[in-house]
């Protein structure tokens, strides 16, 4: 509920019809404004929001609301949400991705693509362990089925929050990231020896991000322009922004956000334009924006990089997950299953067992299936569960693959094999060699993974959930 005190007169969305219905709307948009930039994201919370005002028209409301979100810095972005590139992801879309993701890698009986296997060695420096990717969409919805985008949430087998990834055509996956507080806030007098020191990853200018290498390269290109005219004596100046030196402590300078095209251009001040402010040694202070008669200054936004994890325990990785006797790489057909990929898969399918082995019949009705396998030593009842690909293994040409590749494992969690299982046969998969593996681990980390840009393309042997 939102309450607007004017003067002595006070308007709630109840006894807004009663006045003007045209002031009435155009109150009723103001007091939502209000709220969004006051308490973003915090839409389901109770807001009382008091402005003594001696303000005799909505126009006076609206110009006091227009300075209150020029001054209001970055507050767009909540505490817990995330950035990737320029987009922001809210919390809430983030727990019921995860949720919606774990639910399909432990329950789903149809086959999906997602949760995919994903190595995350570069992006999270976890390389004993492999994890599980799902699509997370820019406008708050939840992925199903078709366009999966370029985001991907990342969780383990116990479907803990890993991180999101932001993909790029023949790039590296870049790591999207949860903005913490400046260096100059945190508080290392208990150890400073052991501090972490956040990196600067862009600015957040009331909600519209600027990434910080997109940054340096236009103030890259920007002094090399100026300095080219300088040298053909072409009439051009850096613009100097006194009302922040104080701040700074030193000499600012301003360039435009985009490389000016002429000399004119760059020293060109508009109104209501974002400048990456810079010092007399032409090194980036910051960004700053022109309002009509103030000028505003933007914090950065900054990343505490992950570090690579300790195991602590022989028996476990370095994730947390148990390692499994009798694992190896293994080669079905075309497809090849890293000792890391099985293992995590057998997390997940012994943590489904461990929950419902006093009931068998609730496991039928998740992801572990019984099965019947031959083996060395004769037929063997057991569990199968169904092996994740990564992304870059999901298509081939226009079409998605299909695989019917699974672990199998016995009630007491122990390995015993990768199977090709089907209603019509049941193969055992070979071993792969030392040679097969480290071709396949060169070929993850030299081809680049662009599979993601063509799921658009939908294949009718694919049971997507």
């Amino acid at each position: 509920m939102l309450i607007i005190i004017l003067g002595n007169n006070i308007l709630q969305p109840a006894t807004l019809g009663r006045r003007n219905k045209l002031e009435a709307q155009f109150t009723r948009e103001l007091m939502d404004r209000f709220s969004r930039i006051l308490c973003p994201g915090k839409d389901e919370n109770q807001i009382y929001i008091f402005f003594k005002l001696k303000m005799k028209t909505s126009v006076a409301l609206y110009l006091a609301l227009m300075t209150l979100q020029i001054s209001k810095i970055g507050a767009t972005i909540a505490e817990n949400d995330y950035i990737c590139g320029t987009d922001v992801l809210i919390e809430k879309n983030i727990n019921n991705s995860l949720q919606k993701a774990c639910n399909t890698l432990y329950q789903t009986r149809k086959a999906v693509r997602y949760p995919a296997d994903y190595d995350a060695s570069d992006t999270f420096y976890i390389s004993d362990a492999r994890l599980f990717s799902w699509p997370m969409l820019k406008d708050d919805r939840l992925f199903t089925t078709g366009r999966a985008g370029n985001l991907r949430l990342i969780m383990d087998s116990d479907c803990r929050f890993i991180g999101i990834i932001m993909k790029t055509i023949n790039e590296p996956d870049k790591r999207c990231f949860r903005p913490v507080a400046p260096p100059r806030e945190i508080d290392d007098s208990s150890n400073p020896s052991l501090r972490k020191i956040p990196v600067l990853r862009g600015y957040n200018c009331e909600g519209k991000v600027f990434e910080s290498f997109q940054v340096e390269q236009v103030r890259k290109e920007t002094l090399r322009l100026f300095n080219f005219w300088i040298s053909k004596h072409l009439q051009t100046s850096l613009n100097r922004l006194k009302v922040f030196e104080e701040f700074f402590g030193s000499i600012v300078f301003l360039l435009p956000t985009k490389s000016p095209s002429s000399p004119k251009q760059l020293r060109e001040i508009v109104d209501y334009s974002y400048y990456i402010a810079i010092d007399f040694k032409y090194e980036t202070l910051g960004m700053v924006y022109k309002t009509k008669d103030n000028w505003v200054k933007y914090d950065g936004l900054w990343e505490m990089e992950p570090e690579r994890r300790q195991i602590n325990d022989p028996q476990k990785n370095s994730i947390g997950e148990a390692i499994f006797e009798g694992l190896s790489a293994y080669k079905c057909d075309s497809f090849k299953f890293s000792r890391e990929t099985i293992n995590s898969h057998m997390q997940v399918a012994c943590g489904i067992l461990q929950k419902v082995q006093k009931s068998p019949a609730r496991v039928k009705r998740g992801r572990v299936c019984p099965a019947v396998v031959e083996t060395d030593t004769g037929s063997l009842t057991a569990w199968k569960f169904p092996l994740q690909l990564p992304e870059k293994d999901l298509i081939t040409g226009n079409k998605f693959l299909t695989h019917d590749c699974v672990i199998i494992l016995d009630k007491q969690c122990h390995f015993h094999g990768v199977y090709r299982y089907s209603k019509k046969m049941s193969v055992k998969c070979n071993r792969s060699s030392p040679q097969d593996l480290q071709k396949t681990h060169h070929h993850e980390a030299t081809v680049s993974d662009s599979s993601w840009i063509d799921e658009m393309i939908d294949d009718g042997s694919w049971d997507l959930n």
